[in-house]
């Protein structure tokens, strides 16, 4: 068994594993820093790995993205109703075209109500 200083960490892992090799030690502190960071070891350390953290940066990113085009759209369309609001023939068609209304000189024909004819009559 090496001698180590008992403040090294492979003094330590020494004394922690018992006896086993430096290498041995070391290539098992390898191992769970790996099961760390991959997110296996979840239950264990409540850490969701750096492989959960490089998805979630890239979910970030992508919903930034979105936001910043809902916000470039709410903006196009805010303008677009400020063009409308003023406006005075967009708001006549909308009128017109919303509640119907006519000007003094136009008619207006209306073909939607349908009459029912009357029952013929049985001539015996």
């Amino acid at each position: 068994m090496a001698i180590y200083s008992k403040f090294s960490i492979a003094g330590i892992m020494s004394r922690i594993f018992g006896g086993a090799s430096p290498s041995g030690i070391w290539l098992s502190f390898f191992v769970l820093w790996i099961l760390f960071l991959s997110g296996v070891m979840n239950g264990i350390v409540g850490s969701p790995g750096a492989l959960q953290a490089v998805r979630l940066t890239h979910l970030l990113t992508s919903k930034q993205d979105k936001l910043t085009a809902l916000e470039d759209e709410v903006k196009r369309l805010d303008e677009d109703s400020n063009l409308l609001e003023k406006s005075r023939l967009a708001q006549e068609l909308e009128i017109r075209r919303v509640l119907g209304y006519a000007g003094e000189d136009e008619l207006i024909f209306d073909f939607t109500t349908v009459r029912q004819a009357a029952p013929l009559r049985e001539t015996h």
